[in-house]
């Protein structure tokens, strides 16, 4: 399979989400990380994750601290260890440099888009030049445990972000919790997890061990054998099997309150609506993070057989 360039914009180290997704990126060499930016909280506690995630998968990766508040939080902090090296905080011309030298680029958007607000605000060229796939919003089905759509975490933290980054005419896709909502690891798969040496596999599921211990967040967390909720692995899954999802293009508002209903007079976003080959997916993440995986990997192969 051909490479595909991007750029992943996360706010890893609050929920584990994001170590699972960016750890299957890491861990599957079709994607060609040209930068990761860090966004939100301690941005850079967030770089020093990404680099000690990246050195398990055998790797290096470019990053660079985006847009931080002053709420801390630093779920996997245990983790790291020993004192970590600031990364560079000039993110936005990082990721115009990152992204300048690609014809086609995509940026794999996991968390706020403060940063990508203030990129495309300091580089508008670039709106005709990437395009983004997100986890945000929530179209029709809000979270698990709602009977009706909600504001969805990302939106909520930073919506007039999404209202620039809609408005700024980018090309986007957006996994919206209608399709990750309920995406969860567990069974079989988990074991295979659990007795892998694949010092990726290992990582991730330390960090997963130390969030579930100390994170106070508002994440659901799941009992022994089972990941949380894995919001984020659906824009990584949609990249790698697109013919698995159900897309459709829709015109999307965003509230001040981080809602994100349709309106006729909203901002046109390709929203995942389902999904199918559940267990095909979860097979490809356990091959990927446990080594198993070659670039033709069992998804790949029954889908063409």
């Amino acid at each position: 399979m051909e490479r595909i360039p991007v750029i992943i914009d996360t706010d890893i180290g609050s929920d584990i989400d994001d170590t699972w997704a960016l750890a299957a990126m890491l861990g599957d060499d079709t994607f060609d990380i040209k930068l990761v930016t860090t966004v939100w909280e301690d941005v850079q506690y967030k770089c020093a994750l990404v680099r000690k995630l990246a050195a398990a998968a055998g790797k290096s990766v470019a990053v660079a601290a985006g847009v931080g508040t002053e709420i801390k939080c630093s779920a996997q902090a245990a983790w790291l260890g020993d004192p970590y090296p600031s990364a560079r905080t000039d993110f936005e011309d990082a990721f115009y440099n990152a992204a300048e030298g690609e014809e086609n680029i995509t940026v794999v958007a996991l968390g706020p888009m403060t940063n990508l607000a203030r990129i495309l605000a300091k580089y508008p060229a670039l709106a005709k030049k990437i395009r983004i796939v997100a986890m945000i919003g929530a179209v029709r089905k809000g979270y698990i445990n709602e009977s009706a759509p909600g504001a969805e975490c990302n939106v909520a933290l930073d919506p007039a972000a999404f209202r620039a980054v809609l408005k700024s005419g980018v090309e986007i896709t957006i996994a919206p919790l209608d399709v990750c909502r309920d995406y969860v690891i567990n069974g079989a798969a988990y074991r295979a997890l659990e007795n892998s040496s694949s010092p990726l596999a290992r990582a991730v599921l330390e960090n997963y061990a130390i969030w579930k211990r100390d994170y106070a967040g508002g994440a659901l967390k799941y009992p022994e054998g089972s990941s949380s909720i894995l919001f984020d692995l659906l824009p990584v899954y949609y990249l790698r099997f697109p013919h698995f999802f159900d897309c459709e293009r829709l015109k999307i508002d965003v509230t001040d309150d981080g809602k994100t209903p349709e309106s006729e007079n909203g901002f046109e976003a390709g929203c995942m609506l389902g999904f199918r080959g559940r267990e095909m997916l979860t097979e490809y993440l356990v091959k990927t993070l446990t080594g198993g995986n070659d670039g033709k990997n069992a998804s790949e192969k029954k889908t063409h057989q």
